[in-house]
């Protein structure tokens, strides 16, 4: 038997060729009988072991790591997408620091919340006009004098007022932040607004009699120049420098009215011409500017304070100066313990007698 279509030879009971599978099945043309002990090997594309093994490790390779790519890609899109108000963790933790951010704001009316590094309880630069040493420097000058006159004296600094006035804005921040020493509070700070060019001086308790009209004009006479070049630094330590010359020109006159049973001075010059104990304190040439000084030194206390001529006594410069003195003691004693009051303001200051009257 044998196929029509492709000539296999078949068994004598198939019927079907296995091969083509054609249905047309004739004898053998020789009028033979064929037998077939096997059927005839099939010719079948089988992969070879080996590189099927290879293909099945790479393929499993492939799928763990796009199982993995996949965790990474799930786990980032989770994370970056907003979650629900009952979610715990993370959320929770930045609702809170929102809520505390703001919480600070409201504290202090509106302030800014930021302080670049390097602020301190006495240099708050919020507009970043300083550098980080300059605030350590100023800083450490500003703790010293409030420590040394129980007096705050701050410096701030600002790129915006708020809507609120100048004046609103500096009470306002002293008051938030607690400044102030003693009950009644007493310090002051200097505002400067970098881009509004304004700048106010805001005082409270002792500070509204230390940097009175007076002191406020001085304070503005020292800044001012250094303003105007944007030397904000220097401008601060100019401010620092007048308060603190301030604050000890009102300890001094604090220390003369506790010590205002002084012994009595002895008679005037002018009227017995008697030698005298005098405390000197400045000399100078001309007239007027040792006028000025005694003055000067009468409203810090020494009402006693005169100008003596030198060449009028016979224990001075024989060349002619305007002494400045504290007034006249009998003793050398009694000008000694005052001396120690004196050289508070003027460190400089001693004790010497003037010898015999020999003016005119």
């Amino acid at each position: 038997m044998f196929c029509k279509n492709c000539g296999t030879e078949l068994f004598e009971n198939q019927t079907v060729c296995p091969l083509c599978g054609s249905q047309d099945i004739a004898k053998d043309p020789f009028g033979k009988t064929v037998t077939l002990q096997d059927p005839p090997d099939l010719v079948i594309s089988v992969p070879d072991e080996k590189k099927g093994k290879s293909n099945k490790a790479v393929i499993a390779v492939i799928i763990a790591l796009a199982v993995v790519l996949a965790v990474i890609v799930t786990a980032l899109v989770m994370r970056l997408l907003p979650r629900d108000k009952d979610d715990s963790g993370a959320q929770t933790a930045a609702t809170q620091q929102v809520q505390t951010t703001q919480g600070v704001t409201d504290a202090y009316g509106d302030f800014e919340g930021y302080e670049p590094q390097g602020n301190t309880y006495y240099v708050k630069d919020s507009a970043e006009l300083l550098t980080k040493r300059q605030r350590k420097t100023l800083s450490d000058k500003l703790a010293d004098i409030s420590e040394k006159y129980k007096f705050d004296v701050i410096a701030k600094t600002t790129k915006t007022f708020n809507n609120k006035t100048p004046q609103e804005y500096s009470d306002g921040f002293y008051d938030s932040n607690g400044y102030g020493q003693n009950s009644s509070r007493d310090g002051c700070i200097l505002v400067i607004n970098s881009v509004d060019n304004e700048w106010y001086l805001s005082t409270c308790g002792r500070g509204m009699k230390v940097l009175d009209d007076d002191g406020i004009s001085a304070v503005s006479d020292a800044i001012l120049p250094s303003l105007k070049k944007a030397e904000f630094y220097e401008a601060f330590i100019d401010y620092a420098d007048v308060v603190a010359e301030r604050l000890a020109k009102e300890q001094a006159s604090q220390s003369n009215a506790a010590n205002s049973a002084k012994t009595t001075t002895a008679p005037a010059a002018n009227s017995a011409h008697k030698p005298f104990y005098a405390i000197f304190v400045s000399a100078k040439k001309d007239s007027a500017g040792a006028y000025e000084e005694a003055e000067r030194m009468r409203k810090l206390g020494y009402s006693d304070a005169e100008v003596l001529v030198t060449t009028d006594w016979s224990n001075l410069n024989k060349e002619r100066w305007y002494v400045v003195t504290t007034g006249e003691y009998a003793t050398q004693e009694e000008a000694e313990k005052v001396l120690e009051r004196v050289q508070i303001e003027v460190p400089p200051a001693y004790v010497k007698y003037t010898g015999e009257w020999q003016g005119n």
